[in-house]
């Protein structure tokens, strides 16, 4: 005994139309998120940051969606249309935190590029295993300095201002360096007169970042580099120019 074909077709009928509500519902669900793409560059330097942790959170600070910034330093998020707050996060660098972002349609995609402070990474102590004498790098550096020609303040400078500056800050004033914005207050950064951007600190052969706490007293010799120098020497490490110093500790250590 056959059965009805009406009765087939209908029971097929709300087969197909159970699938379809679920399939509107799946892409509702798909489409009803707001999708945050972006980019995190480093202030002042444009530098991108590549391998942050990039997170959303909600009003309550509960965590929405985390992604990481990849190799040119783009992110994208999804988030459900609450309001919500962006954190980027590096080891070795201050977290940052956007305020409570609102009034962004459930469905919108959105543009944000974010800049996170300008903060050095943080250094493992270095060891370093030579045969030269250490002593030796602080005069064989200034022979290399004075030879490419950069802005050279001598050790003789150097030691005739150490008891007069507190801070490095006051040797490089009483330098009268004319390239350069001394900072005004201890967040800020040493700028280049020419573009604004913040000098790079390199002691010693390392790159620092763009602060740094250092003693007149420990001070042997420094110079000042504009950009094209910088970037010769240390490429997008120090794009907008660096402030170069050995320490006594390669130089007159002997006579501290």
């Amino acid at each position: 005994m056959t059965r009805p074909l009406r009765d087939s077709s209908r029971s097929g009928l709300v087969r197909a139309c159970e699938w379809l509500a679920l399939a509107l519902l799946l892409c509702t669900h798909t489409v009803d998120a707001q999708v945050i793409r972006g980019r995190i560059t480093v202030q002042q330097t444009e530098a991108r940051v590549i391998g942050a942790r990039v997170s959303a959170h909600d009003s309550a600070g509960l965590p929405l969606h985390e992604v990481f910034s990849d190799s040119s330093g783009h992110f994208t998020l999804k988030v459900d249309g609450r309001p919500f707050s962006i954190a980027v996060r590096k080891l070795g660098w201050q977290p940052s935190f956007t305020e409570l972002i609102k009034g962004i349609a459930a469905t919108d995609t959105v543009e944000m590029n974010l800049e996170i402070p300008a903060e050095p990474p943080s250094l493992s102590p270095v060891e370093i295993v030579t045969t030269v004498d250490a002593a030796s790098l602080g005069p064989r550096r200034l022979q290399e300095a004075r030879r490419r020609g950069w802005q050279v303040f001598e050790p003789e400078f150097v030691a005739s201002r150490r008891a007069d500056s507190p801070f490095f800050a006051d040797l490089m004033r009483a330098a009268q360096v004319q390239s350069i914005l001394l900072p005004q207050k201890p967040s800020d950064c040493v700028r280049s007169m020419r573009n604004n951007r913040c000098l790079t600190y390199i002691v010693d052969d390392q790159v620092i970042g763009y602060q740094l706490a250092i003693q007149p007293s420990d001070v042997y010799f420094f110079a000042v580099l504009t950009g094209v120098q910088a970037s010769v020497m240390w490429g997008d490490r120090a794009p907008y120019g660096a402030i170069v110093i050995y320490t006594r500790m390669y130089g007159d250590r002997r006579e501290r």
